[in-house]
């Protein structure tokens, strides 16, 4: 991947009680990903929306996907570019997998 495309590729992910945002941080992008925590919805809202919200701020570099695991639905973002694999043609670094709700009260004692 050439470096252009990585330096525009760069996201903020911004995580409040209710959303995730994923706000690129380079370039002249006026929309921002704003995935809910209730149900995972994903929807395009404009770039004014988030920028007065408050909420724990990280730097990623690409959005994986989406899982459900038993302790609820998961973020996988890509947080570097230390290429460890390539996966359908894009090149796999470092990742998180972030919880949608930081809790552990939906699991019973064996799990």
């Amino acid at each position: 991947m050439s470096t252009s495309l990585r330096a525009s590729s760069r996201l903020q992910l911004i995580s409040t009680d209710d959303c995730f945002y994923l706000v690129p941080t380079s370039g002249n992008i006026d929309k921002v990903l704003e995935i809910t925590k209730f149900d995972c919805q994903l929807q395009l809202v404009d770039r004014s929306k988030v920028s007065t919200i408050n909420g724990e701020r990280r730097d990623c570099q690409l959005l994986i996907g989406l899982i459900r695991l038993l302790g609820g639905p998961y973020l996988l973002v890509g947080t570097q570019y230390r290429l460890v694999g390539i996966i359908n043609g894009h090149e796999m670094t470092n990742y998180d997998v972030i919880p949608f709700v930081k809790s552990t009260l939906h699991l019973t004692q064996s799990q």
